[in-house]
């Protein structure tokens, strides 16, 4: 059952004579009338002879300000993933909160609504993994799994051996060409004669160079 108030002008009846309404006015045909206030609608408008006509919102519903509105808009409901934070009035609408454990995004669809609306979903649970960062209001949980973690010890230790095998060959190397240069400098200081003897002992050092690195590897 509706609440029903006349509410009159500062005239009595309904103002014909200016050109546009005030601010607690509305204009309804060629009059203004005086608009209802905050939880109340208009219900019938004003005529020349006779005043407006306000009515109660229904329940689940509220208006907010003064205005010549005929309908009273529907009050938010919290869908799933959100909790009342504040309940709806004849004068304010609802406001709501995300709950624990929950995360909530914008969605719009312009051929369905003509606002965004929220969209919430639990957290995800990381039951065949690790969590590596919680989730909050408006993102998910970040999940790595078992399986992902082993492939990256693996590649962690593959890298570690390359960059161990990489450094070897590279001392190998330089160990190599010390003692070509080395051998080099010997054999520029010998006469012709001795020049086999020379390529022999350049040899003999390589040779020894690279028993050692065996025997190190064996070692190893």
């Amino acid at each position: 059952m509706f609440l029903i108030c006349s509410v009159c002008n500062t005239h009595g009846v309904a103002n014909t004579a200016s050109p546009s309404c005030t601010s607690d006015e509305y204009r309804a045909g060629q009059v203004c009338c005086l608009a209802c206030p905050g939880g109340y609608r208009v219900h019938r408008d004003c005529t020349a002879t006779t005043n407006s006509l306000c009515s109660k919102c229904p329940d689940d519903t509220f208006k907010e300000d003064l205005s010549g509105q005929k309908q009273c808009s529907t009050c938010t409901k919290c869908v799933t993933g959100l909790k009342v934070k504040k309940r709806c009035t004849p004068t304010s609408d609802a406001e709501c909160e995300i709950r624990d454990g929950f995360f909530c995004s914008e969605s719009a669809d312009k051929d369905t609504f003509p606002e965004a609306t929220l969209s919430c979903q639990p957290h995800t649970i990381c039951d065949s993994g690790v969590q590596i960062q919680p989730g909050t209001d408006s993102t998910d949980s970040t999940c790595i799994t078992y399986v992902a973690i082993a492939f990256i010890i693996i590649g962690c230790i593959c890298f570690i051996i390359l960059l161990v095998l990489g450094a070897l060959f590279y001392r190998w190397l330089k160990m190599e060409r010390e003692l070509t240069e080395f051998a080099n400098r010997i054999c520029e200081m010998e006469t012709p004669e001795q020049t086999l003897e020379c390529d022999t002992l350049r040899n003999q050092l390589l040779k020894k160079a690279k028993t050692r690195k065996q025997q190190k590897e064996f070692d190893d």
